[in-house]
């Protein structure tokens, strides 16, 4: 290795571990917001990763001019070498993204763009670089984190980065998912476990079981049902999630969550870009990856069983999960040309919401009363619609004046998502 090529890179660890590193009080950081003015001839040092160089050239180029980054979630630098016949200047507003003057021993100078860690949703900004009457703009995306730590009221709970991407939606020779169809899907994050007892009283005041007493259920079935703090809250509509849950936490932490659609869930459970092809949500196995008939009389604590790919606990099994859509039978298709990352393109259904009206809304992935007989209900792709308010008719809704409602969210609970766009 060249001399020049050791001095670069014992430069840019020095610089990166002042951005960085844990500083004494008498350090004094870069501060960004002042701009950065090279002298009048920056050079072109040998570059011993030229992946992390970017050369950005005044001579003989356009007024204005865009450089794209994209990067991941953690910290990184980079070297920019600027070719210019003036002084230039750089500025950001960014304060993750740190600018540092670097000199080399020839004397060549260029500037040290240093991008902090990531701990949450993805995020864009950039650096304008000006040099007389030109500019030129960096622009970085960085990735968001893979998991998102929150807390409220002494409740914590995780959501996992769900990168987006196109699946097949839906099971041809099963009737109620039919027709498979090719969906695509923007990133979002989805909770990593399905809301507990403790997560919906923290938000909301109280737990929702008192409704079995009218429906002829015992007290100690109704005192059962939450006793357990960090077993999924169940007994619960959709219109109560709504209008409660989500409309108070959405307010209390300043997000718009909402609940999955129901292509979200369905992508999420399969192992998003992973592509699992497993039955149920992580394996083949039920007994592996669900609470249900086979293994469990009443609802589990979550996470105690083995997550798919994403690290997504329950998604089959423990309670039934409510999502966004209205349900309809066959699925809904509008298929539009997608322009994937990789620069090929798709005809898909993007971002499928389902049908704008309906009488009941979809629950997915089966619960601790599922699989008496066989197992479907806990399939990744299995679906079926109950009311929203949680009660229907108990006969199926035959018009017959003595039909009888019943309560048919006894077993549906709900996980939330955080969309990005």
């Amino acid at each position: 290795m060249k001399k020049s090529e050791v001095i670069l890179i014992t430069t840019i660890i020095l610089v990166v571990f002042s951005l960085f590193g844990c500083s004494k009080s008498k350090d004094k950081p870069i501060d960004s917001d002042k701009p950065i003015v090279n002298p009048d001839d920056p050079g072109n040092p040998d570059i011993p990763d030229p992946n992390k160089t970017l050369y950005l050239s005044f001579k003989k180029s356009p007024n204005k001019e865009v450089t794209k980054i994209d990067v991941d979630d953690n910290s990184s630098a980079y070297l920019l070498i600027i070719e210019s016949d003036q002084k230039w200047t750089a500025t950001t507003d960014a304060k993750w993204i740190k600018l540092g003057a670097w000199d080399s021993e020839n004397p060549k100078m260029g500037l040290l763009l240093a991008l902090q860690k990531n701990h949450f949703t993805p995020r864009q900004a950039s650096v304008i670089f000006k040099s007389g009457n030109k500019s030129k703009t960096v622009t970085i995306h960085q990735s968001g984190a893979p998991k998102i730590d929150f807390e409220i009221d002494d409740i914590k709970f995780s959501m996992i980065y769900v990168e987006g991407g196109s699946f097949w939606h839906g099971e041809s020779d099963f009737a109620p998912a039919r027709y498979s169809h090719y969906v695509y899907l923007d990133s979002y994050y989805i909770c990593e476990t399905q809301v507990t007892n403790e997560f919906w009283k923290s938000v909301t005041g109280n737990l929702p079981y008192d409704i079995l007493l009218e429906f002829d259920y015992e007290q100690d079935v109704a005192d059962k049902q939450g006793s357990k703090p960090k077993a999924p809250v169940s007994v619960v509509s959709w219109d109560e999630i709504n209008s409660e849950f989500l409309n108070k936490i959405s307010y209390t932490l300043g997000y718009d969550f909402r609940l999955p659609s129901e292509a979200e869930w369905e992508y999420a459970a399969m192992g998003g870009v992973n592509k699992d092809e497993y039955i149920f949500a992580g394996s083949d196995e039920a007994k592996e990856v669900a609470w249900y008939y086979g293994n469990c009389e009443e609802k589990q604590d979550v996470a105690q069983l083995k997550p798919n790919s994403l690290g997504l606990y329950d998604m089959s099994g423990n309670v039934y999960e409510w999502c966004f859509n209205w349900f309809s039978e066959p699925y809904e298709r509008n298929e539009e040309n997608v322009n994937l990352p990789d620069g090929s393109s798709v005809s898909a259904t993007v971002n499928p919401k389902g049908p704008k009206s309906g009488t009941k809304k979809v629950v997915r992935g089966g619960s601790f009363q599922s699989g008496y007989i066989w197992q479907d209900e806990l399939k990744v792709k299995f679906r079926h619609g109950i009311d929203p308010s949680g009660v229907q008719k108990c006969w199926g809704d035959t018009g017959h004046p003595d039909e009888p409602d019943c309560l048919y969210s006894f077993d549906i609970g709900f996980r939330f998502v955080l969309p990005l766009n």
